[in-house]
């Protein structure tokens, strides 16, 4: 019985749960206080395509033409061989990088900073007290 409540501490007590909850526990805190900020995250894609080749023949009776097709990412031509009746496909996708850009947007928590200035100077006068205090004691 021991066993089984230790086990069940230890696994409930792990610093992933906890920082799970706290995690929680302020982003719920933001959002119904209203410091919650919608931002835009810029995800760049590259995708890189690679250049292919390919050529095939195929036998016909009567083709006597060459069709050529050229672009900038395709090159395409068939020719007939009149000596073999073969006609030839010849096709060629030429490499290319595709960049995207994609704007995600998310919320962010707003971080407010707090002035600090007052929170020194009132350390800066209980010091002073403090020791004042001390050379009164000291002295007497």
């Amino acid at each position: 019985m021991r066993i089984l409540i230790l086990c069940i501490f230890f696994i409930s007590c792990s610093p992933q749960n906890r920082l799970n909850r706290k995690v929680k526990r302020a982003e719920n805190y933001a959002y119904k206080h209203g410091l919650v900020i919608k931002d835009t995250i810029k995800v760049v894609d590259t995708v890189i395509v690679e250049s292919y080749i390919h050529d095939t023949t195929a036998t016909i009776i009567k083709h006597d033409s060459t069709i050529v097709v050229n672009n900038e990412k395709v090159f395409l031509r068939y020719f007939y061989d009149t000596l073999r009746q073969e006609i030839y496909h010849e096709v060629e996708c030429k490499g290319d990088t595709i960049v995207k850009e994609v704007l995600v947007p998310v919320d962010k928590i707003k971080v407010i900073e707090k002035d600090n200035r007052f929170n020194i100077i009132l350390i800066v006068l209980l010091a002073a007290l403090f020791f004042v205090i001390l050379r009164r004691n000291y002295k007497g």
